[in-house]
């Protein structure tokens, strides 16, 4: 029995787990944020971020969430 995975299986994968991450915004309620480098604040519907330049993305989080 094999585990290999055809060219069109991989692509098939790689795709739908795409579509998961932009489909699961983990910030997608809140309205004060760190996206994992930047703070951010959510105003009328329009994110207003600190412009860090980072090197590493950190893993985003919600302060303060809408719900």
């Amino acid at each position: 029995m094999s585990h290999r995975l055809t060219r069109g299986q991989f692509f098939q994968i790689v795709t739908a787990l795409l579509d998961y991450q932009n489909a699961h915004n983990p910030t997608a309620y809140c309205t004060v944020y760190n996206d994992g480098c930047n703070d951010c604040s959510l105003t009328s519907g329009v994110p207003t971020c600190t412009e860090r330049a980072c090197i590493w993305q950190g893993i985003p989080s919600c302060s303060v969430c809408e719900y």
